[in-house]
């Protein structure tokens, strides 16, 4: 199975006259796991995003100490059970957990349920409940597969036309039917989030009722770029290097003149050098060898992507391979970095002087903006 890739996409409501939403809503993926976390504060405005903001902080702390989703999950619902008994900021809150393999988690606390969408259909999942110390959690279960989705949201969304054209709102069940019909229709699911708030407001007669957030994950297949950049620190993992780089799916970057080599001695290729004569300071030079998309020269590249990766597009230079890597690592969802730790005798004072940063700098650089762009990256670092 190749890498599966679970895109997100996000539609709120507020019912507050200025805009301040109630509901907060988080995502973020890393090489375990990608997560989606929505709160929802008591109330609306101001009050109502502060307590949804701190459910959300509390979360992503423990998650990111290690606390499993379960125990993470317990201990702020734990929390909530107090603040409610003492008027504290208080808020419900959903988390999903997708693995790399589609296996999915759903833990709720007083939130809607979660709606499955697979094989041209949708489903309320089923909840079972899970008792935790003194909270109980409502877990769901689930396996994504390509053009499968789960649908959350907050209570603004089921709750929808309460006092208007339905008498107990919208509930999971006509939700769910909405889904059913949208997708019978063959409508883009990516669109469904929008449509669903559309619906939602025109229950509430066009009025604001509550602060409503509808999110979904969409599983697809992904796409992926390996860039392998600087020999390894030790020379007997060159061909084992090479062997896991050339393993993945996707596009193959080689960037650096003595990488080229090692990547071509271990595949038993020619390296084939571009004798054209470049503007050094524009366009890093080219090689090519058999089955590697693209080999180039490898700090000048690396630091002159990072220098244009937040461009646009329109502006940067054609027939450059600094262009063609942004090319490839804006279509890819996911990008591994194979970075070599050999020492470069060639990142002399000199190469300080042009404002040149070493592999070891510009690669975790590189990274953080590519994370911050929502890509997957992966390193490894030999």
């Amino acid at each position: 199975m190749g890498y599966l890739h679970y895109e997100m996409e996000l539609e709120q409501r507020s019912k507050s006259k200025l805009g301040i939403c109630g509901d907060v809503f988080y995502w973020e993926r890393n090489p375990r796991e990608t997560l989606m976390l929505l709160s929802d504060g008591l109330g609306h405005g101001i009050k109502a995003n502060i307590a949804a903001n701190l459910c959300i902080a509390r979360l992503k702390e423990l998650l990111h100490n290690g606390f499993s989703i379960r125990n993470a999950f317990a201990a702020v619902a734990n929390t909530m059970d107090k603040a409610i008994e003492k008027g504290q900021p208080y808020a419900v809150f959903t988390i999903v957990r997708i693995l790399p393999d589609g296996m999915t988690t759903v833990l709720s606390y007083e939130m809607p349920c979660p709606i499955f969408i697979s094989r041209k259909i949708s489903t309320i999942l089923n909840q079972r409940q899970i008792k935790i110390n003194r909270s109980t959690i409502a877990e769901s279960t689930c396996v994504l597969s390509p053009n499968d989705a789960i649908v959350i949201m907050s209570d603004g969304i089921t709750q929808a036309g309460i006092g208007h054209s339905l008498k107990n709102g919208w509930e999971s069940e006509g939700l769910n039917k909405y889904i059913n019909e949208y997708i019978w229709a063959k409508k883009n699911v990516f669109d469904l989030p929008r449509a669903i708030s559309s619906e939602a407001h025109r229950l509430c007669e066009n009025d604001e009722d509550d602060d409503a957030t509808v999110a979904i994950a969409v599983c697809r297949p992904g796409s992926t770029v390996s860039i392998f950049t600087g020999p390894p620190a030790n020379k007997a993992m060159d061909r084992k290097t090479v062997n896991r780089f050339m393993s993945h799916e996707g596009i193959k970057i080689v960037a650096g003149a003595t990488t080229a080599k090692i990547v071509a001695s271990a595949l038993g290729k020619q390296l084939e050098i571009d004798t054209i004569q470049l503007d050094s300071d524009l366009t890093p030079p080219t090689s090519a060898i058999e089955g590697i998309d693209l080999v180039t020269e490898g700090a000048l590249t690396l630091n002159q992507l990072y220098n244009v990766l937040d461009a646009d597009r329109d502006d940067l230079i054609e027939e450059n391979p600094v262009t063609e890597i942004y090319d490839y690592i804006m279509y890819a969802d996911r990008v591994i970095f194979y970075m070599g730790r050999a020492v470069n005798k060639a990142h002399d004072i000199s190469f300080m002087q042009l404002g040149m940063l070493s592999r070891e700098n510009i690669v975790p650089l590189l990274a953080d903006k590519l994370r911050k762009k929502g890509k997957l990256v992966l390193m490894e670092i030999i």
